[in-house]
């Protein structure tokens, strides 16, 4: 029998492949805590060292439990919207951790749609550099986890034009009989469907300024990440040729994201020049 891969399975491993990369870096909140009538303005930072003992990181991730922002773009009937909010703060001895709730929702989603949600917890080490750990995501009725991080280079490193790579192995079981079902006629062993991901993370091109709905930044780090090379590890032969197609989507498409010292996140480029841009909207806390 030839198992091939739902259309379900093959939409919902799509869509959180693409949040899980995009939420490798944001400083949103949920869109219901958002106002309007936001003035624009401009925002000036003092030159910034970016030192190496990570401080460079925290100031430009700017994370703050209880603070955050959404990020819209132009036209939100062909753009997703994406919302995180800092939920805790932990200072330990080799750094700090955030542990962060990103939700992302599709394009002309309104209040009844269901966002991707996930947990997401960023480690700035006292090195100079970030790793960004994926907690289990939702696209129900299926659920994701992933073993590895993705890690940043330190500013000071991103300055001198290094990179970092990072390989991690997403998980894909299902909460429900039906859809376990499916997962287990796909795969050659275990319950769940496994996608090996590589992530190389650089520098973003320099920008001097950025203005965004809710103002005009400088003093600006970037990053982009991208997926250098994705494929299934347990996928049964007829799986992963159906859904080569929903990996060749995913792959070499960059997410460029811009932090402001002291703001946060002001905008990300979601897949490069054939994908869109989200921009920094309304703040709270």
């Amino acid at each position: 029998m030839r198992h091939r891969l739902p259309a379900r399975v093959s939409a919902a491993v799509s869509w959180v492949v693409v949040a899980t990369c995009a939420a490798c870096a944001n400083d949103l909140t949920p869109p219901e805590v958002t106002g309007s009538g936001t003035t624009a303005r401009t925002v000036t930072s003092a030159p910034s060292s970016a030192a190496a003992d990570g401080n460079g990181w925290k100031e430009y991730l700017a994370f703050a439990v209880g603070h955050g922002c959404s990020l819209v773009g132009a036209d939100p009937a062909v753009t997703p919207r994406m919302a995180l909010d800092t939920d805790d703060e932990t200072e330990r001895a080799d750094g700090t951790e955030y542990i962060i709730t990103v939700m992302t929702f599709p394009p002309g989603a309104d209040e009844y749609t269901r966002p991707v949600t996930q947990t997401v917890p960023y480690f700035v080490h006292r090195n100079g550099t970030v790793t960004v750990a994926q907690k289990p995501a939702a696209a129900k009725p299926y659920v994701f986890t992933v073993d590895n991080p993705v890690v940043w280079p330190s500013p000071t490193e991103l300055a001198r034009g290094e990179s970092r790579r990072s390989t991690l192995t997403m998980a894909m079981s299902a909460t429900t009989p039906e859809a376990q079902n499916e997962i287990r006629d796909m795969i050659t062993d275990g319950d769940a469907l496994k996608i090996s991901i590589t992530y190389t993370v650089t520098a973003a091109p320099k920008v001097a300024t950025i203005a965004t709905p809710s103002g005009t930044y400088q003093d600006i780090v970037g990053v982009t990440v991208t997926e250098t090379d994705v494929h299934y590890v347990n996928a049964t032969p007829s799986a992963a040729q159906d859904g080569a197609g929903v990996l060749a989507t995913i792959q070499g498409k960059p997410i460029t994201e811009y932090f402001a010292r002291g703001i946060g996140m002001v905008e990300a480029q979601i897949g490069g020049d054939s994908g869109y841009v989200l921009k920094r909207s309304a703040c709270s806390g």
